[in-house]
């Protein structure tokens, strides 16, 4: 789980970097039509919904970004992080964190700033990381997981 977070964070926040640097007009309608349909499933508080239109939101950042190789390289993860998303989902309180932090990639994503979008997307996988761990018992005796660095992992 942890490895699958840790690549995800980082295409992820690539993706977001590059959508702010590459997107043309018609990839940030695109996002504007996926955000409005998250948007009612968030409000509508159906999880599945929800789910389902987190998805759509990502095709489009993915497909802003103009890198082929990001979507590609998570195609393979995508059952995996669509059921680590709705454990994280499941968490009291997590669906709406999760929705202001996708109001802050969809803000940073209309922006001019590629590190803003690449800090929001980051911290916004870190974050779903955090409460999925939540989800998975410690059995007595066991190594507690550790939480990963909420750090950007950037060195530029």
């Amino acid at each position: 789980m942890r490895g699958i977070y840790e690549v995800r964070a980082a295409l992820e926040a690539l993706a977001g970097k590059l959508f702010v640097e590459r997107a043309t007009e018609a990839h940030r309608e695109r996002l504007a039509k996926e955000f409005a349909a998250l948007t009612v499933a968030h409000h509508k508080a159906i999880p599945a919904g929800m789910l389902e239109k987190t998805v759509g939101f990502y095709d489009a950042i993915f497909a802003g970004a103009q890198n082929d190789t990001i979507a590609a390289t998570l195609r393979p993860l995508s059952g995996r992080i669509y059921l680590l998303r709705a454990r994280s989902m499941s968490v009291k309180g997590r669906r709406i964190v999760s929705f202001g932090e996708m109001k802050a990639i969809f803000s940073t994503l209309n922006g001019n700033d590629p590190a803003k979008a690449w800090e929001a997307c980051w911290q916004h996988v870190m974050m779903a990381a955090e409460y999925a761990l939540r989800t998975f018992e410690v059995a007595p005796g066991a190594d507690a997981v550790t939480p990963l660095k909420r750090a950007s992992g950037r060195t530029d």
